[in-house]
């Protein structure tokens, strides 16, 4: 459920709280699903809330159980239609470049927007790269074929962590599990 700006809940009167999704924060936190964080100028407020594991795999539990309808993109242009077939789609991770919480994912978008190109951003399970395109339709199941290209960019500083830290094996590993069960290790 989107939460109400801030001006909304500043004008709501004494002690009432008009976003029911403010509402569930405590509840939240409690149950160990979300973090709260202070980011001086992220918002007004300075306060953030940080989606935890825990939360993440309840969420995609709701999902996936038909209790809760599936998490729009954070940014997204020209979006498959209903009565389209046959549209390439680029899948952005939301995770790319710093994600959302930094102006490179924004610059991004805004360059595939420049350029034409159909996209969404979305969280990318393991193995799948940073991009990965799909070929869908706008049929009401919304159909997606993934394509045989996996696509994990890294600058040299994030090269060099990711080998000293261990994601550099993990994720070669899961995108070779990955080329080898779903593309029969045609991928590119």
């Amino acid at each position: 459920q989107p939460f109400c700006s801030l001006e909304e809940q500043l004008a709501a009167p004494a002690g009432a709280l008009r976003c029911a999704s403010l509402q569930q924060l405590p509840a939240l936190l409690t149950l160990g699903y979300a973090k709260e964080r202070k980011r001086k100028g992220a918002c007004p407020s300075g306060v953030v809330y940080e989606l935890l594991p825990a939360g993440r795999a309840r969420a995609e539990a709701l999902v996936r159980e038909g209790e809760a309808p599936p998490a729009a993109p954070l940014r997204s242009s020209r979006r498959v239609q209903p009565g389209e077939a046959g549209v390439v789609l680029l899948l952005v991770d939301e995770r790319e470049g710093g994600g959302s919480s930094c102006g490179k994912m924004a610059e991004l978008c805004d360059a595939l927007d420049r350029e034409g190109a159909r996209f969404e951003t979305r969280r990318l399970p393991s193995g799948h790269g940073d991009y990965e395109w799909v070929l869908a339709d706008g049929s009401p199941a919304g159909r997606e074929v993934v394509l045989p290209l996996i696509v994990e960019r890294k600058g040299c500083l994030d090269v060099s962590a990711s080998m000293r830290d261990g994601r550099w094996r993990r994720q070669q590993a899961a995108m070779e599990a990955r080329n080898a069960s779903e593309f029969g290790g045609a991928a590119t």
